[in-house]
């Protein structure tokens, strides 16, 4: 979860409505003083406790591909190991080296195919053009499921087919080291290694 503030967002009043000021964007409450506004603005406070994020943004239509790749690695950053986080930022690269700018509410199966043939086009392994298009399409439940981002867009990401064997190969299976080098190589390891070698 991202770090959040040492304080809250606060209640402010404009003219005769309730906002908050977060991230530069003035979220709506409703009518300053009624227990709409209070209501809402206690969810807000929720929300932004549970996960560090402004869930209005869903309804921002100014909300691009480059800030739900911001919000979604300082999620993933504390949450996953170091190589998946790792895969994580390689995917978003590509995304944002052709979708960047882009709104999140136009990122479309077309969108995903375009980045997933980027994947294959740079030479990676079916399996891990595979990978790499998954975790692309986690970025966006992710969104849905803190509500940044509408939930018709990560079901619609899933029509969008695997890598198959026409487009790509896999790496090829990795082959037993030969006896010989086992042996030479045996000299140089630790006693507890070598012998989990032999073993």
């Amino acid at each position: 979860m991202p770090k959040l503030k040492n304080r809250s967002p606060k209640l402010a009043k404009d003219k005769n409505y309730a906002a908050v000021y977060f991230d530069g964007k003035k979220v709506p409450m409703g009518i300053y003083g009624t227990k709409e506004a209070e209501d809402n603005y206690r969810r807000f406070l929720m929300e932004w406790a549970a996960i560090g994020v402004c869930t209005h943004n869903q309804s921002n239509k100014s909300y691009k591909v480059d800030d739900l790749a911001l919000d979604f690695l300082k999620s993933m950053k504390n949450d996953c190991g170091k190589s998946d986080f790792g895969n994580y930022k390689t995917a978003v690269k590509v995304v944002l080296n052709i979708y960047s700018g882009t709104l999140v509410k136009d990122f479309n199966p077309v969108a995903l195919k375009t980045v997933q043939n980027q994947f294959v086009e740079k030479g990676y392994a079916r399996d891990y053009c595979n990978k790499l298009t998954r975790f692309v399409r986690k970025m966006f439940a992710w969104g849905a499921e803190n509500g940044l981002v509408s939930p018709e867009i990560p079901v619609a990401l899933k029509l969008v087919s695997h890598v198959n064997k026409r487009m790509t190969e896999n790496r090829p299976a990795r082959k037993n080291v030969p006896d010989d080098v086992v042996v030479r190589t045996l000299p140089y390891l630790l006693p507890t290694i070598a012998e989990m070698v032999q073993v």
